[in-house]
This record gives structure tokens, C-alpha cells and sequence, in this order.
């Protein structure tokens, strides 16, 4: 919902919900703000967080901000602390996908994080090019042998 929700941002406004306009030139999300720092992965805690390099709320701008894209019960439900936590990641690079990822607590959804990362023991390298690096990290995903011990891959939707 949230990348769907985002893309009707973008097409009603003209630019991202991490932006504050169109002319912004901030198309990365990364973390603290710092336009041109590296992309990584931003979990969602709050739903004033400000990400970006126009700190600006990401999820407020989805739920009010002119456009009510998602409902705030959904944004509480998404930040709440029993929820499942969600990260959003994008590069900032032309054509890249957004990506919303979580650590998933099922085994059956653990074992399809820990394929896509893994292939015989190491971080795979066929992974996309605009693909959140921080989604398999090599300790407790990438290098783990089995789905059980691959504990911090992460499921990622584009």
C-alpha cells in the first residue's frame, strides 16, 4: 500500500512524499538528510519522521499533505509498537525502484529472503543494481547456510 501510495504522490504532485517540491533534486532517501550521502535502508518509527535531504514527514505527507493517500489509522497501526517494522530505500538514480522491505517472522517468508540474498553460502551478486545492499547483510543473511540462521534478510517490494 505504501508504494502504491506513493506513486499516486508522485502523479498527483509531481514528486516524491520525501520531497517538499519538484525541483527539490532530492530523489534519494538516505539517512539523516545529508543531500548526496550514500542510500540505505530508513525504518519507518513515526509517522512525523522526516527522511530525506528536505526532511521532510514521509508518512504525514502520505496521509494528510493535501493528498490523504493512506489513512492516519493505517500510519498508527504501521508504527505502533507491536507492528513488524518497515524500511523504504531508493538511490536517487533515474529509473530506480523504491523499495518498502521488513524482516520477516514467518519461516516460509524468511527462506524466500534468504534465497534471493544467499547463493551457496555467500551475498549473492545477481542481485538489481537499485537493490538495497542493507537488505542482505553478510552476517545473519548472505553467508548463513541454512533459511533458519538467516536472520536479517529482508523481504524487499519494489
Amino acid at each position: 500500500q505504501l508504494l502504491s501510495a506513493s506513486d499516486r504522490f508522485y502523479a498527483g504532485k509531481g514528486y516524491y512524499p520525501w520531497m517538499t517540491a519538484e525541483d527539490t533534486g532530492n530523489e534519494e532517501i538516505n539517512n539523516g538528510g545529508a543531500e548526496g550521502a550514500a542510500a540505505v535502508l530508513t525504518e519507518l518509527t513515526a509517522s512525523d519522521q522526516q527522511i530525506g535531504a528536505d526532511v521532510t514527514g514521509f508518512l504525514d505527507n502520505l496521509s494528510s499533505g493535501g493528498t490523504a493517500e493512506i489513512k492516519a489509522s493505517f500510519v498508527t497501526r504501521l508504527v505502533g509498537s507491536t507492528a513488524n517494522k518497515l524500511s523504504i530505500y531508493n538511490d536517487g538514480v533515474s529509473g530506480s525502484s523504491t523499495y518498502i522491505c521488513f524482516t520477516p517472522k514467518s519461516s516460509s517468508f524468511r527462506e524466500e529472503a534468504w534465497k534471493r540474498c544467499s547463493v551457496e553460502g555467500a551475498v549473492s551478486t545477481i542481485l538489481p543494481d537499485d537493490f538495497p545492499a542493507d537488505a542482505c547483510p553478510a552476517t545473519d543473511c548472505g553467508t548463513a547456510v541454512a533459511a533458519l540462521g538467516a536472520t536479517a534478510c529482508m523481504i524487499c517490494l519494489p
